[in-house]
């Protein structure tokens, strides 16, 4: 067949070729490579099952530490209400898993090999306990220590034993010939 060629790249114009090649072309244009694919798919898993693993620890650490109406206060007695550790605790999650995001624990070049994933994810979870400690004494806000202690390695604890499940599940699935 005849093909057209364009002055400046010297490449067929769509047009000229066969509507079967264009539908080809186009196709392997538009899909990005399969490794690529999953990757973006694993690290979507894996954000979703830390954030369920993280509203379970701090939120059930929470109940479990201070009951249902705990309040939060400043050393100056000022009271935040009945709701203030609620709201405390949803900034926890959502800061943590930030955190998590920021210090790239679900990066393609870390996620299923190696102890860098969960290197990143100790730092993560060290450095945004170690800024609320210092926060919390600047501002002086009595922030309940044992909630603290009690959320930070459990939730520590809970994110590895999730990361080691998740790379037991990838294993198997290279070891069947995927991924």
């Amino acid at each position: 067949p005849v093909v057209e060629r364009t002055p400046r790249d010297e490449t067929p114009t769509s047009t000229s070729l066969p509507v079967v090649e264009r539908a080809q072309r186009d196709e392997t244009r538009t899909q990005p490579p399969a490794t690529f694919d999953w990757r973006r798919r694993y690290a979507r898993r894996l954000a979703a099952t830390d954030a369920i693993a993280i509203i379970w620890v701090v939120f059930g650490t929470q109940i479990a530490w201070l009951g249902l109406d705990a309040d939060l206060t400043t050393r100056s007695r000022l009271q935040f209400g009945d709701s203030a550790y609620w709201i405390f605790s949803a900034l926890l999650v959502i800061a943590w898993l930030t955190a998590l995001a920021l210090n790239d624990s679900r990066s393609y070049r870390v996620i299923g090999v190696g102890p860098t994933e969960y290197k990143r994810i100790f730092d993560a979870s060290f450095t945004l306990f170690g800024g609320i400690a210092i926060l919390a004494f600047l501002l002086r806000i009595d922030v309940a220590r044992g909630f603290l202690l009690i959320s930070l390695p459990l939730g520590v604890a809970v994110l590895f034993a999730e990361r080691w499940l998740w790379r037991q599940w990838l294993a198997a699935q290279r070891a069947m010939g995927g991924y």
